[in-house]
Formats: structure tokens, C-alpha cells, sequence
């Protein structure tokens, strides 16, 4: 594996929703998809995770901030150099709503490390995703090309 690639698998929730499974119908088109990898404290019980994951899913799809859809779990594997020991992701449809993610007291005290949190953040990642007629998956050790052309 290359040093620039991040692989993380996860164990977690799914929505129960279909189209939100498969990330299926015009709404998944575009919009950003953040991941927050978060490194539980000692002290912390699987309970106390768990519990605080739902809470930031809660907030997540709150008006507040109006996720399409938050998937959290528990982190089985990562890359070598990374650390951590659950996963949130979320997938927001506009800037605005990233923007308030990332500015919610609960994501600030994330990252700042506050001790009466059961975690604290190790990563934060958001990607934008844009439309395009024609999309290519590439290996990532430069073997072949899968293309799908979009009607």
C-alpha cells in the first residue's frame, strides 16, 4: 500500500433506508462527505462510545445541521501509520451544512481534546463530490480502468 492511501473498515450502522444504502437517486449526486476518526480514551466503556456516536449522529441529522445520513462503528482496521478506534462519517448535501458541522460546539470540543468527552478526534476528513459524465475507478497500484459512462 502506498504511504498517500487511507484504509479504514469498519464496523457499523446502516441506514434503513435503500436508496441511502446504495447511495442511489439525483440527491447523492453532489454534496460533501466528511469522516471524523476518533481515538476513545481509556477510561471510556464501549457504552459511553457508543452513546456519544449517537449523540453526534443525533446532532448530525438535527436542523441544525440536516445530514442526508451519518453511519458511526468501530474501527477494525486502518492504515499502518494511522490510529484509532471508531469512525463517524457523514454526508452533507451543501457547504453550509459542512460548515456547521465543523463549527458545532460538540465537533470543536473534538478536536480540541476535551477531557470530559469519552474521545477525542484524531483525523477529520471532507471531500467534496461533483458530477461528471463519465467516471473512472483506478487501482491503486495503477492496474486497469474500470469506466461507467452515466446516461
Amino acid at each position: 500500500m502506498c504511504d498517500t492511501m487511507l484504509e479504514i473498515v469498519v464496523a457499523g450502522t446502516v441506514p434503513r433506508d435503500i436508496e441511502a444504502i446504495f447511495r442511489k437517486g439525483s440527491d447523492w449526486d453532489v454534496g460533501m462527505d466528511h469522516i471524523l476518526i476518533l481515538q476513545a480514551r481509556e477510561d471510556a466503556t464501549n457504552q459511553e462510545m457508543q452513546k456519544f456516536l449517537q449523540i453526534l449522529a443525533e446532532l448530525s441529522s438535527s436542523s441544525v445541521i440536516n445530514a442526508m445520513q451519518t453511519t458511526h462503528g468501530s474501527l477494525h482496521a486502518l492504515s499502518k501509520r494511522a490510529v484509532g478506534t471508531h469512525v463517524v462519517f457523514t454526508r452533507l448535501s451543501l457547504q453550509e451544512q459542512l460548515d456547521a458541522w465543523l463549527l458545532s460546539p460538540p465537533y470543536h470540543a473534538l478536536i480540541q481534546g476535551d477531557s470530559r468527552l469519552p474521545a477525542r478526534a484524531i483525523a477529520s476528513y471532507a471531500m467534496t463530490i461533483a458530477p461528471a459524465q463519465k467516471q473512472q475507478s483506478r487501482s491503486p497500484d495503477g492496474g486497469g480502468v474500470l469506466g461507467v459512462s452515466k446516461a
